[in-house]
């Protein structure tokens, strides 16, 4: 495995675990300190998508989508609906980046 997808993986799973505890295990501050992340999340994808930016992708598209739905669910049926579709958005803009950078390394 390269570094960039253990990192992936570790946050990515650290991030599912905070979800379960602090929407499921009733801990409020861990919850609160999600839809935080979250949110931050989607400030800096939206910057880095007006400031045309690129990223690698890390993993393949298809488990980042699941992962993506997957979580976006999880925090839906948790009943915190904003921060769900906040998620939503960021996911999609972190695709439109990710596959930005990808469209322009096929040009050269």
């Amino acid at each position: 495995m390269k570094s960039r997808q253990v990192t992936w993986l570790i946050s990515n799973s650290v991030l599912a675990i905070c979800v379960y505890v602090g929407m499921y295990a009733d801990v409020y501050a861990i919850a609160v300190c999600v839809a935080v992340f979250v949110w931050i999340m989607l400030i800096a994808y939206a910057l880095a998508l007006m400031a045309s930016r690129t990223y690698p992708r890390p993993v393949p598209f298809l488990i980042e989508a699941v992962y993506d739905v997957a979580l976006v669910s999880a925090i839906w049926i948790g009943a915190w609906h904003l921060t769900a579709v906040s998620y939503a958005l960021s996911a999609v803009m972190l695709e439109v980046v990710v596959s930005r950078g990808e469209r322009a390394a096929r040009k050269w």
